[in-house]
């Protein structure tokens, strides 16, 4: 599978980190997405994309290393504000170690997601099934039943914190995923 983030194609909407956050580290795959801990109005990612996964099966996945326990304060991993508030969070009511996945979506748990060893936390929405499932390493963590959620943005979406109530900490971030079709376990697993 070509990394098309290494080289994009022409006219592709590339990524741009704004305020502190860095790249750096090793990460996943060589490198990693380095929050600041600065307020998330200043410091995020801006995709370069508009969020449109109505009436489509999808798949979301991220790595994340050094999540600090941080419980009560909610930390944003990703999200997107103007999709109907999509946002995948840990403190707060996600508890200090999991990752909450939370908008136009049921409340979905991948427990013991968010912490200082590196996770893989994917959550795949399966249209057919009515289902929204979160893994975590691989292993299914929750399994949520889902009516079809509206996820569609006018504007490019922020990634990696997304509301200035709390900043993404210094830690990493590296192989974030979107898909547009619910990814079956072997091909889930086999890009990592």
């Amino acid at each position: 599978m070509p990394n098309l983030a290494a080289a994009p194609p022409a006219r592709t909407a590339t990524a741009t980190l704004l305020g502190g956050m860095t790249q750096g580290g090793t990460g996943r795959c060589g490198g990693a997405l380095i929050g600041s801990g600065s307020s998330s109005s200043t410091d995020y990612l801006k995709t370069g994309r508009a969020t449109n996964l109505t009436g489509i099966s999808w798949t979301l996945s991220f790595w994340t290393s050094q999540i600090a326990p941080i419980d009560p304060t909610p930390t944003y991993g990703f999200g997107d504000h103007i999709a109907a508030s999509l946002r995948c969070f840990t403190g707060c009511v996600a508890g200090p170690t999991d990752w909450l996945l939370r908008g136009p979506v049921t409340d979905t748990r991948a427990d013991c997601g968010a912490t200082t060893a590196s996770k893989l936390t994917t959550f795949v929405y399966d249209i057919v099934a009515g289902t929204l499932t979160a893994y975590v390493d691989g292993e299914v963590s929750e399994v949520t039943a889902q009516s079809l959620p509206t996820l569609k943005a006018p504007a490019p979406s922020r990634s990696v914190a997304t509301t200035p109530a709390s900043a993404f900490p210094p830690a990493a971030c590296s192989t974030s995923s979107a898909f547009s079709r619910a990814r079956s376990p072997p091909t889930r697993w086999a890009t990592w």
